[in-house]
Order: C-alpha cells, then structure tokens, then sequence
C-alpha cells in the first residue's frame, strides 16, 4: 500500500495554504466565499484567527501571517471537502499557478500523479 503525506503534520488545506503563492491565498478565500458563502467564510476566518482576520484582509493583500488560520478555517468548517468543491479549487485554482507553488507541494502532487497513473484503473 502507498501512503502520500504531507510532512510537518500538515492536513491538505494546510499544506496547500502553507505552499501556494501569496497571492493565491485571495483566490482560494474568494472560491470557499463562492461555494459556500461569503458571510461563512468571513466568520470562519475570524473564528480561526481570533479576529486578527476576515474576508476583506483576506481578499484585500494576503500576508504570511495569514496562511496558517486561513488553512485552519478551510479544513475545520470543510470549505473544500466534497469532490466537486475539492476539484474545482484543483481545476481552477491550483492547477493554473502549480508552478508557482513550493517544491514540497509540487513533488507530492507529481509523485501521486505518477502513482496514479501506474496503479490506476485504465478506463
């Protein structure tokens, strides 16, 4: 059996929050505000960062800082956990920038890619 992991204990939104571009940080808040609703999102952020955060710094010019209470909000009110939401952020989201991301986040993307495609069904 084959088992991809993160490392440093990330869940998936927080490896994709810790190593995506800032800039793509606005655009995974502002799909989670489309798919679920931007009141929730807002108040998700808050609730994860203390207040210190919400929709409008988050979609305004994303920090570092953000990263981390941003990816928290995302897994625990599962902002992107069916199959249709996770791939549209894939799709729509990641994909177009993958490049852009850090090596880490890369090389586990291409690993399972490559497992996928040596191991998966053929139809």
């Amino acid at each position: 059996m084959t088992i991809f992991e993160w490392g440093n204990d990330f869940s998936t939104e927080g490896a994709l929050l810790a190593w995506c571009p800032a800039e793509t940080i606005r655009d995974i808040v502002l799909l989670a505000a489309a798919l679920n609703s931007q009141q929730q999102v807002d108040q998700h952020i808050q609730n994860c960062s203390q207040g210190a955060y919400n929709f409008d710094t988050c979609t305004g010019e994303p920090t570092e800082e953000m990263r981390t209470p941003v990816a928290h909000a995302a897994g625990k009110y599962g902002w992107f956990k069916t199959i249709g939401k996770a791939e549209d952020l894939a799709e729509n989201i990641v994909g177009p920038v993958i490049n852009q991301f850090s090596l880490p986040f890369k090389t586990i993307i291409r690993d399972l890619l490559a497992w996928a495609a040596e191991n998966g069904d053929p139809r």
